[in-house]
């Protein structure tokens, strides 16, 4: 990995990095102080008020009884979808195929740095990024949850919720990282980064539509975030942790094989 590259990379992104963080805290924070222990069976009811197919399309199916199930229910079927998705398919485009559209890859390429090393500087860049935001969001809701309701969150839990996204983040990043590497027009590879997670969460939210669309859950990794599943299921989160990362390693690890082999045009 180049050090300087990957510093430039962190410079490069900050904006678009604390945007994002800035977004998702406040997101977070209402949705925390939302929630009210002895109103929480109100709210289940006024859910079962929604037609069936808009609650579990948005991720609203399970009643949130405890902190932890709320946040999780409320912010986790949506919200930390979509922000983390387009702060992802913007930071995948613009670590490879942004360079090569406007020019600046063959100045990085001329470095005595190998290809290898520069693209796996831009990989490492990418998931560095997407890691801390996730770290970030984590470190905040804990603190959150304890000044507003102090002992009521299930820290282990929580923090199996967001591990678990975090890693699905790392599949679909690594799909706009594949395509930044596949294709040399920034545009090309930014359709590629969009309609894949598009396409992920529009399957999503179709299979809790209608019974009849439940298939269409095994074609989305949105669907391993299921918030009932990481609380109560002893080892869901681990085996589908090793089976996300080993996903992630070898979109990545394609990713970096086919820019080191092919032409660039420059």
């Amino acid at each position: 990995m180049n050090r300087t590259l990957f510093l430039t990379n962190l410079k490069a992104h900050k904006m678009l990095f604390v945007i994002m963080n800035l977004v998702l805290l406040m997101y977070s924070s209402i949705m925390i102080y939302m929630f009210d222990p002895e109103t929480s069976n109100a709210i289940a009811e006024m859910m079962e008020m929604l037609p069936k197919g808009f609650a579990v399309a948005f991720g609203f199916d399970d009643i949130a009884i405890t902190l932890t199930s709320h946040i999780g229910s409320y912010l986790y079927g949506f919200i930390f979808i979509v922000f983390p998705m387009i702060f992802t398919v913007i930071a995948a485009n613009s670590m490879v195929a942004k360079h090569v559209d406007r020019g600046s890859m063959a100045y990085l390429i001329a470095t005595p740095n190998s290809r290898k090393t520069i693209i796996w500087t831009q990989a490492i860049s990418l998931i560095t990024m997407l890691t801390g935001l996730f770290v970030i969001q984590t470190i905040l809701g804990i603190l959150m949850s304890e000044m507003m309701f102090s002992g009521l969150l299930e820290v282990g839990p929580y923090i199996k919720i967001n591990l678990i996204t975090l890693l699905v983040f790392g599949v679909v990043s690594g799909i706009g990282f594949l395509g930044s590497c596949i294709f040399n027009e920034s545009s090309r590879s930014l359709s590629m980064g969009i309609s894949f997670p598009v396409a992920f969460l529009l399957l999503k939210m179709l299979s809790g539509a209608s019974p009849d669309l439940s298939f269409l859950k095994y074609f989305t990794p949105y669907t391993l975030i299921d918030i009932n599943k990481i609380m109560n299921t002893g080892n869901y989160t681990l085996w589908t942790s090793v089976a996300l990362i080993i996903a992630s390693f070898l979109i990545y690890f394609s990713a970096v094989t086919i820019f080191d082999k092919r032409s660039l045009n420059l």
